[in-house]
């Protein structure tokens, strides 16, 4: 019961833009928005602030207060929250520190209570900007009911001295799309000022920055994020960071030690079968990069070293007769990067197929009104008197 109630009435508190942990949100919607802002926005400047550890920085008192403001209530579900933050911690050497500060990384509620706690930094970006309205407009919704605020902006721009600006965060890693420079560092100033005056998060000034992203590269999420020409516009490239290629690089080597030390032919079949795991997740989570055939085709070169290395002399081969019917093996039978041991394909790492990173799909509006009429029943509706269309266009 409280379980249900509180993500519910949580959830839809939280801003649209916020991707991280939360249902029917990942990294490939951020990414979709990342190419929104540059490609068809056409925003070159990007502001990054980098909190110290953020996990283990949020104040607990603020917490608590953030919570009761979201329409937490409960007294009861109020104290359990606070003693799982004030849960002992008990180290190596036996000392035990109970913590006046942070959430435990690995604990069940810390990515929400982390989301809770970035909140009210989310709407506060959001209100400098995005969800301010021009009265001399009519309010206009898309077919999907979500509104529409062109005709706001422009009036915006042409009315106002505000500075233009759009956050996308997931978890403790965020963007702010800026158009120009000057804006930028205004509110790169600000940023930092509001999250440790308002939320008490220590900022990494090294790590915090400004990028224009026709001269260099943003990294997010695993990827890095530029702006390069095209015909006579601009559009997103994205690769996958450097960090990201070294780790998988790092990673499938060692699998491939670890096959080739295999005591038995079952043994390595299984190994066979973690490494190609491995392989599979890294396409499923790095083919929405646009570059990423190019920048996996590098690593595949090394591996290719390291299988000729390691495994030629127990039968490593170009021809194989694979008779399984795994989905996600098939796929990759057709390309001549694929080798065999033991009849058993291992994949290339570097025949990735770019897709499209796609949007948040959104759902039909009886789903979304079903949703609506979910929180009524806690009594959402006393605790934020907010009208249905501002739930739909945040579901």
């Amino acid at each position: 019961m409280y379980s249900s109630s509180f993500r519910t009435l949580i959830e839809a508190k939280f801003y649209k833009h916020n991707y991280g942990f939360r249902p029917n949100r990942s990294t490939e919607h951020a990414i979709a928005a990342c190419h929104q802002k540059i490609t068809l926005a056409h925003l070159q400047y990007v502001v990054d602030v980098d909190i110290k550890g953020f996990f283990d920085e949020v104040n607990h008192t603020k917490l608590m207060r953030q919570l009761w403001t979201l329409g937490i209530r409960d007294k009861q579900l109020l104290v359990i929250i606070r003693r799982i933050l004030k849960a002992p911690i008990r180290f190596p050497n036996s000392t035990t520190v109970i913590p006046n500060k942070g959430t435990s990384q690995g604990g069940i509620l810390s990515p929400l209570l982390a989301n809770v706690c970035l909140n009210e930094f989310d709407w506060w970006v959001a209100k400098q900007w995005e969800t301010r309205t021009a009265k001399e407009y009519k309010a206009y919704f898309r077919n999907n009911g979500t509104l529409y605020r062109g005709n706001y902006y422009k009036k915006l721009r042409s009315s106002t001295n505000l500075k233009e600006m759009y956050l996308i965060r997931y978890a403790d890693n965020f963007k702010i799309f800026c158009r120009t420079r000057k804006e930028a560092q205004k509110i790169f100033i600000a940023v930092k000022l509001w999250l440790k005056e308002r939320l008490k998060l220590p900022i990494s000034e090294e790590k915090s920055h400004i990028t224009n992203l026709k001269k260099q590269r943003s990294e997010f999420l695993g990827f890095e994020l530029t702006m390069k020409p095209k015909r006579k516009s601009y559009i997103m490239r994205s690769h996958v960071s450097k960090k990201a290629k070294k780790n998988i690089k790092n990673q499938l080597k060692e699998q491939i030690k670890v096959i080739q030390k295999s005591p038995n032919s079952d043994t390595a079949i299984r190994n066979i079968a973690i490494y190609n795991s491995k392989v599979v997740g890294i396409h499923n989570y790095y083919r929405i990069a646009t570059m990423v055939n190019l920048d996996l085709n590098r690593i595949n070169y090394e591996l290719k070293l390291a299988m000729n290395n390691r495994l030629s002399k127990y039968g490593l081969s170009k021809n194989g007769k694979y008779k399984g019917t795994d989905r996600n093996i098939l796929p990759y039978l057709s390309s001549k990067m694929v080798r065999y041991l033991n009849n058993r394909p291992i994949l290339p790492v570097g025949f990735a197929k770019h897709r499209k990173p796609m949007n948040k799909k959104i759902t039909i509006i009886k789903e979304r009104l079903e949703n609506i009429a979910s929180l009524d029943k806690i009594n959402c509706a006393l605790v934020d008197k907010r009208t249905i269309d501002y739930f739909l266009e945040n579901l």
